[in-house]
């Protein structure tokens, strides 16, 4: 399956088939509205917009579609559920799994970019209930801007976007094309 197939969400936010493209380019057109040098004084207004075009990428690996012969793939089901199912993955957090993907394609994560992935849910996610240092003011503008596209898209709101880089979508689909589980 390629990156442009999958949803952003089983059954929340952009959970359509396309919606993680959909919803990446969203948070990174409010992250590169909203970064301020003055406030966010770690990363850049462009390193910013790349961890936005990668924050969500643990989705290519929690997310499989369900067969077209199916049971589920009846219409009530489908309507609550759409295409795909969740698969855990217990061993490994959501940053973890971005970063084995990203360390695929040869893009190696720094200390902070790490924090801003693994803290831009909040304090919700598995990682941040692990261990809760500071957050950045980077790590808070992701967070936001990923709300702010979840919450307009629940509401059928459409948000502008922000085309992920084509070189980077080359490197994701062959990652893709290859199987995520390897």
């Amino acid at each position: 399956m390629k990156l442009a197939d999958y949803p952003a969400s089983i059954q929340k936010h952009h959970k359509e088939r396309g919606g993680l493209v959909r919803h990446l380019e969203e948070v990174a057109h409010i992250v590169y509205q909203h970064h301020s040098p003055e406030i966010h004084k770690y990363i850049s207004r462009e390193h910013m917009v790349r961890l936005a075009h990668i924050h969500d990428l643990d989705r290519m690996w929690l997310y499989k579609e369900i067969p077209a012969n199916d049971w589920r793939r009846g219409r009530n089901y489908k309507d609550r559920y759409g295409d795909f199912e969740f698969t855990p993955r217990l061993s490994m957090s959501e940053t973890a799994i971005t970063q084995k993907i990203l360390k695929s394609i040869d893009i190696d994560l720094s200390w902070i970019d790490l924090h801003v992935l693994t803290f831009h849910h909040g304090g919700w996610s598995v990682d941040a209930q692990k261990r809760s240092p500071e957050i950045t003011p980077e790590a808070c503008l992701l967070h936001y801007a990923d709300m702010l596209s979840c919450s307009c898209d629940a509401i059928g709101v459409s948000l502008p976007r922000l085309s992920l880089p084509s070189e980077l979508l080359e490197r994701l689909e062959h990652v893709v094309l290859q199987g995520s589980d390897s």
